[in-house]
């Protein structure tokens, strides 16, 4: 039968942590969606729709861009208020500079949102942005009750960014610490077990209800790993040579089977990573 390399908690911990970094990425999908809605709604309909929870520079773009093409206020407010007429304002054409700027703006946290699925340099990125939209906030909209306001919800936007940074990489140093415990047998081992070699415990039932989480050939063997409830088992050559019950939050284990004098070794990680291996040596690997 197969073994768990990692305990309940651990399992839970490491759980915790990708929750935390999913977390990240969804706040920075919603503070660039509702950022670019912002400036969407202020350059239509002159700020109808507003939420604080944003990335505020693509607003503050069209703000600035309607103040200065004449189109935010009435003439006689420009005249009242700032003592500007029509000579005072920019080319109406200029908007769609400050358009452009601002789209561009909300491309780039897009972007950083989807690279950060596998990258988390692009969720460090997006977090510095929010930064320095924070900056950006000052100098443009000025201290008021309502900065403050747009201030703090920033901060705590920035706050479940850093700890899902933090997770990421506490993660990484738990798959890292954990190398000391080798999860499958050396090589000199499977060439001990070579005399041996694993029973079938079954056909594959192609019947039952079941999802594929790796299928590869490795060296002439056709290697599946898949799932079915809390269980998982390794399959060669549509034969099922070991199991294991992974229970609900799926925790780390590993698979092996020898065929032919070959150690065939499927581990899935406390990174959620899947890896293969063929006498001791990685073939592939790929994220749960």
């Amino acid at each position: 039968m197969g073994k768990i390399t990692a305990g309940a908690g651990s399992t839970k911990k490491a759980e915790m942590l990708r929750y935390r970094y999913r977390l990240a990425r969804l706040v920075l999908l919603i503070a660039t969606v509702f950022g670019g809605l912002n400036a969407a709604f202020m350059l239509v309909d002159h700020a109808v729709f507003y939420s604080r929870v944003a990335f505020v520079l693509p607003y503050g773009l069209m703000l600035d861009g309607l103040f200065w093409t004449g189109k935010l206020y009435a003439p006689c407010d420009y005249e009242a208020y700032f003592g500007m007429t029509a000579e005072d304002f920019l080319h109406q054409d200029t908007i769609y500079l400050y358009v452009v700027c601002a789209l561009i703006a909300v491309v780039v946290l897009l972007v950083c949102w989807a690279l950060s699925k596998k990258h988390a340099w692009a969720l460090i990125a997006g977090c510095a942005f929010m930064a320095l939209d924070c900056v950006f906030v000052i100098s443009f909209l000025g201290l008021s009750l309502n900065v403050v306001t747009e201030l703090v919800m920033h901060a705590l936007m920035l706050v479940v960014m850093i700890m899902g940074i933090v997770a990421h990489f506490r993660l990484k140093y738990m798959e890292w610490s954990g190398e000391t415990v080798q999860p499958f047998g050396k090589k000199a081992e499977a060439e001990a077990a070579a005399l041996a070699p694993s029973p079938v415990l079954h056909p594959m039932d192609y019947g039952a209800k079941s999802k594929v989480l790796l299928a590869c050939d490795v060296q002439g063997y056709a290697v599946c790993y898949r799932s079915q409830g809390r269980f998982c088992e390794l399959a060669v050559n549509r034969m099922v040579y070991d199991t294991v019950d992974a229970g609900r939050y799926c925790q780390p284990h590993e698979l092996c089977a020898y065929v032919d004098g070959h150690e065939i070794a499927v581990e899935l990680g406390s990174d959620s990573v899947i890896y293969v291996r063929f006498d001791g040596e990685v073939i592939t690997k790929k994220p749960r």
